[in-house]
């Protein structure tokens, strides 16, 4: 039940035998292969996090990195990758915030395209319509298949227009005043997670 196989010195080696169910994988180079349990579909291989605790602010029409807020993850064969991402935004007035899940340099997760003037987003916010020191947390949770490779999954966003503010984990008004509790304006996190899943 065992293979005979060489190391890297060139002597034969001895490799198994494995037990009913398992697979003979590679270890690399210069080492003998071994017999390991087969990744099952669903598996959750590896587990990246980013984690934003700094407040970010842009006024700009066209679409801007979240400054430090993106994730890096390798996956091998079909596997995919789970994102579940939490991030804080804010907004200063009667203007709309549009914000876009990243992979490289394509969006993904985003609503279809009808029309012409109807942005395609992955979500958009207007905390500035009720209250300008209010920041509320969005939730992604999205399965992408990106094929094998390094990727980098990110978040964009960009202010309809006028005078709008664009905030993340900070409110547009941001006022650190010391008359509570009407002007104690907050700070707050944000996340990127990503997991490999086995195909």
């Amino acid at each position: 039940g065992q293979i005979i196989t060489y190391d890297a010195s060139g002597d034969p080696v001895a490799v198994g035998p494995g037990t009913d169910g398992q697979v003979l994988t590679s270890t690399g180079a210069g080492s003998p292969p071994a017999f390991e349990d087969a990744a099952a579909a669903g598996k959750i291989l590896q587990v990246v996090q980013t984690e934003k605790t700094d407040a970010f602010t842009s006024a700009s029409t066209s679409y801007m990195d979240i400054t430090g807020f993106s994730a890096n993850i390798t996956t091998t064969g079909s596997n995919k990758v789970l994102i579940v991402m939490s991030v804080s935004t804010g907004s200063n007035d009667a203007r709309y915030n549009y914000y876009k899940l990243i992979r490289g340099s394509t969006h993904i997760f985003k609503g279809d395209q009808v029309g012409t003037y109807r942005p395609s987003v992955t979500f958009m916010e207007s905390t500035g319509l009720y209250n300008s020191g209010s920041i509320q947390t969005k939730g992604i949770t999205y399965l992408d298949s990106p094929g094998a490779g390094t990727h980098t999954y990110k978040l964009q966003g960009a202010v309809q227009g006028g005078t709008g503010v664009l905030c993340v984990n900070v409110s547009a008004r941001d006022s650190d005043n010391n008359d509570a509790p009407n002007h104690n304006d907050p700070r707050t996190p944000s996340s990127i997670i990503l997991m490999e899943v086995a195909a």
